[in-house]
């Protein structure tokens, strides 16, 4: 793990989103995420940069049905949520930063998310999101549809203050 190069990135202006909730199993969330990969296709011209996943339950120690996830992307500017939609913002702030490359359901995944908490605790972080304090955000830098699973790009970002 000593080849995990977590870095701490500052977000200048606030972030604006456009989400999806989704609850129960992560690995189960295909409907959803195709929901929102589609809205995002047909309104290309709002997104700011790739889609966003944002995990608020750790499912070793929350039961799969329970799990609570967003899925969403960046937008150029704030708009009002469509139908089975939600808009979050961001204050800009800090976060802290790690890229994953390899297949997204890969057990190996889970050292690079062990080296962000551990560089948290190391700054003695916190949470940006109050009430999450185990807020998980990954951005799909790469897309399934072109790109082998050992080269899909993962950055894994956890929100700090």
């Amino acid at each position: 793990m000593d080849n995990i190069k977590v870095e701490k990135v500052s977000f200048k202006d606030d972030l604006c989103f456009i989400l999806k909730d989704y609850k129960g199993p992560y690995w189960e969330a295909d409907a959803t995420i195709l929901e929102v990969y589609m809205w995002g296709k047909n309104n290309i011209d709002l997104l700011a940069g790739p889609m966003w996943a944002f995990f608020y339950d750790n499912p070793l120690e929350t039961p799969a049905e329970e799990c609570r996830a967003r899925f969403g992307f960046p937008l150029k500017k704030e708009i009002p949520a469509p139908d089975g939609f939600i808009s979050m913002k961001i204050k800009n702030g800090d976060a802290l930063t790690v890229i994953y490359k390899g297949p997204y359901y890969d057990k190996i995944k889970y050292k690079y998310y062990d080296a962000v908490y551990k560089e948290a605790k190391r700054l003695k972080s916190e949470s940006l999101i109050e009430g999450f304090s185990e807020f998980l955000v990954e951005v799909y830098l790469n897309s399934p549809e072109n790109t082998k699973p050992e080269d899909l790009m993962t950055q894994i970002i956890l929100f700090v203050k």
